[in-house]
């Protein structure tokens, strides 16, 4: 079922990118061509590099069409959802709510080393996708992995099923999500979040809390996690403790983790940089130290485990190569150190390069 629906993912990408590239012309060879004419003033910049800091390993005119392409899949796909919102709402369309999705394509290799070595392919994909006229602040998610995950748990560890869901923000801060699995047979869940930043200083304090239920064996769950940490401009210091309880885990699953990390630039430049994981790097390595384990009657260490994770800009500010080696010690495994690598491409797509 993992493939078929991998593969049902892949086929909608393909025909929109077959439709998105059709009405695309590669760009002329000299340096004045720029994305087609028909992107609307009103679409979001995706803030590419600026020239003199643009060390992307893809670069010049002959890679521009990359670009055009992508902002075809972008536009097409978002003048289709936006023909949908229309439809299920009064049939009215307002241009200036139209582009707001957010889309992210994630393939990547994955290798262990333990008793003996392994090769796996994943993909990994999310997209947020705003219904503005359907209703305020209603938002359609499509992703793979856990519903309420642990610090810093790594996406070939989570549930790769797809799942999608309406989103709804009650009040700041709230948010309930509706939606299903796709597997068989069918998982339904539904989850309230609460989460809420605090700025003392020039620390950073997030408090989060989660509260569902999953039609499978997981049953009802809890989870939480609390994020500290602080910028010191291009250095970033933060530590994340978070528990999850179902109806399937043994006692209070739990895991800790403290990462330091030197960005030079992220996806999102902001005047107040936000505490954010390796996948907002453009270009940034980190290392993190993550202990987890369950209490069930006394409080038990089941792992050791030590991350990298380095992100590089391949094309301007959407297309990325990252690397992330990690060791750990098991528990389970009496200690015995394995080793573990992910390498990859991240494809977002949240805006049009101009």
């Amino acid at each position: 079922m993992k493939w078929l629906s991998v593969l049902l993912l892949s086929s909608f990408f393909s025909i929109t990118i077959l439709a998105a590239g059709s009405s695309v012309t590669p760009p002329e060879s000299d340096s004045t061509s720029r994305p087609p004419k028909h992107i609307p003033s009103n679409a979001p910049d995706q803030g590419n590099l600026p020239e003199e800091e643009d060390h992307g390993l893809l670069r010049g005119d002959q890679y521009d069409y990359l670009d055009h392409a992508k902002n075809s899949v972008y536009l097409t796909f978002a003048e289709n959802l936006q023909i949908l919102d229309s439809f299920l709402s009064d049939g009215t369309l307002i241009e200036d709510e139209t582009f707001h999705n957010r889309i992210r394509l994630m393939p990547y290799l994955v290798y262990q080393e333990s008793d003996s070595s392994d090769y796996q392919f994943k993909l990994d994909y999310y997209a947020s996708i705003r219904l503005r006229r359907l209703e305020k602040r209603l938002s359609l998610i499509i992703d793979t992995g856990d519903l309420a995950p642990l610090p810093n748990t790594q996406p070939n560890e989570e549930d790769n099923d797809p799942q999608i869901g309406l989103q709804k923000r009650i009040l700041k801060g709230t948010s309930v999500k509706v939606g299903g699995k796709v597997r068989w047979p069918p998982v339904g869940y539904v989850i309230g979040t609460w989460s809420q930043g605090f700025q003392p200083i020039d620390w950073q304090m997030i408090p989060k809390y989660s509260v569902f239920y999953q039609t499978d064996e997981d049953g009802f769950g809890t989870g939480g996690n609390f994020l500290l940490g602080r910028w010191w401009d291009p250095i970033m210091l933060k530590s994340d403790t978070g528990f999850r309880i179902t109806e399937a885990t043994t006692g209070i699953e739990w895991a800790s983790s403290v990462t330091l990390a030197h960005v030079w630039r992220l996806i999102e430049p902001t005047d107040r940089r936000p505490l954010v994981s390796a996948r907002s790097y453009n270009e940034g390595i980190d290392l993190i130290y993550r202990i987890s384990g369950h209490i069930s009657g006394h409080k038990t260490i089941d792992e050791h485990r030590v991350i990298a994770n380095y992100r590089h800009p391949l094309r301007k500010n959407w297309l990325f190569f990252f690397v992330s080696p990690e060791l750990f010690w098991q528990r389970e495994n009496n200690w015995a150190p394995e080793f573990r690598l992910r390498v990859g491409i991240d494809a977002l797509f949240w805006g049009v390069t101009r």
